[in-house]
């Protein structure tokens, strides 16, 4: 059901049925839509106004040997759900359903999509995609995104989002969820409920670190990524010498980019440097590398590493032998080693420079570096 554009009659016409039917569809539409809290109409599918049994705003569509219900017996949201049943075999399957009205798209706005959803069978294919269509709603060059498909499926009522970046030439989006796949010859039911499609805010909701040198893949529906990085720490100078000044801070840098999900990046995380060495330059994939501070001479502190990205700080030096021998500290990380009594402490991760020694003592090692994503 959509909206119905009404011409008020003139004074002393008629009342015609029509426009009460519209009257009375509109204020179904306008309820559908409010109990939502979505850009899509009747999610919860608690409108079937003409009583047909499927949803009103949507379009049934069946496979061989499916069927469809509206289930008042068991739901999550409201009084109903939309339940697909398959008998199972090859070809046979349940159906799926197509939202009717096209909802307004940006390529510059993400689409979030929210729904709950459970089978009775794991083993059953089920699907969630988006539609997308031009500003004459004819169909985009990209016509679907897929954000749910699987045969590995919850069998009890389990909450459920993805979002997805319209193509660059959609204006338009419509929504379709399909139950019971012919992908699959498992027989079974899946119900879907609380369907919603919203804007994506521009929040970041996860913070993930990464300690240690591995290949971290985009996940699912992800599609813009901050990465900020640290280089290691170089090490402070010492050992039984005379003298001793502290390493370098590793250099610090950020980038925020698009991603697409899937694509994998080469994660190094710099080490941080020994007794006189530097520390490792760290790097994900080709975006961002920040460098190691430099290692401490005997009264020369370490230069601190370069930082990488859009937002680049170097690493502070390393303190001369002169100068109370600290490590440098890396920006917006950790802080350098310093000598306490004779001995040299070792840098703070991430990125913190050892401290240098007097004579006799060990000096500090600089710390690791680190990754921090958040998306």
């Amino acid at each position: 059901m959509a909206w119905t554009t009404i011409t008020k009659p003139t004074q002393g016409a008629a009342t015609k049925k029509s426009l009460i039917d519209a009257i009375i569809d509109n204020l179904t539409y306008l309820f559908s839509q409010a109990s939502t809290s979505a850009l899509i109409a009747n999610g919860s599918f608690e409108d079937d106004g003409d009583g047909d049994g499927t949803p009103d705003s949507w379009t049934l569509t069946l496979f061989t040997g499916g069927s469809f219900t509206l289930d008042s017996t068991d739901q999550r949201h409201g009084a109903k759900s939309a339940k697909f049943t398959s008998p199972g075999g090859a070809s046979n399957g349940g159906g799926f359903l197509h939202s009717n009205d096209f909802f307004a798209v940006s390529p510059n706005r993400q689409v979030e999509v929210l729904w709950e959803l459970k089978a009775s069978a794991a083993g059953v294919s089920n699907r969630v995609e988006l539609y997308w269509y031009k500003a004459d709603q004819t169909a985009s060059a990209t016509p679907s995104t897929s954000l749910y498909n699987s045969t590995s499926n919850p069998t009890s009522w389990t909450a459920m989002a993805n979002f997805a970046t319209p193509p660059s030439d959609a204006r338009y989006a419509k929504l379709r969820i399909t139950g019971c796949h012919t992908a699959s010859t498992t027989a079974g039911s899946t119900w879907f409920d609380n369907l919603q499609v919203r804007l994506r805010q521009t929040t970041i909701p996860v913070l993930e670190i990464i300690s240690a040198s591995t290949t971290w893949t985009v996940p699912a529906g992800v599609h813009r990524l901050r990465v900020r990085a640290w280089g290691a720490g170089g090490g402070g100078f010492g050992s039984g010498a005379s003298n001793g000044a502290g390493g370098g801070g590793g250099g610090f840098g950020e980038v925020l980019t698009d991603v697409v999900p899937g694509t994998a990046y080469t994660v190094t995380i710099g080490a941080g440097g020994a007794i006189g060495a530097a520390g490792g330059d760290t790097s994900f994939g080709a975006l961002i590398t920040c460098n190691g501070g430099a290692a401490a001479t005997s009264t020369t502190g370490g230069a601190g590493g370069a930082g990488g990205g859009s937002w680049s700080i170097t690493g502070q030096n390393g303190g001369d032998y002169a100068h109370g021998s600290e490590g440098g500290a890396s920006p917006n990380g950790g802080p350098g080693g310093r000598k306490a009594g004779a001995a040299g402490t070792n840098g703070i991760v991430p990125g913190g420079g050892g401290g240098g020694t007097d004579s006799g003592s060990s000096a500090g090692t600089g710390a690791d570096g680190r990754i921090a994503l958040e998306y």
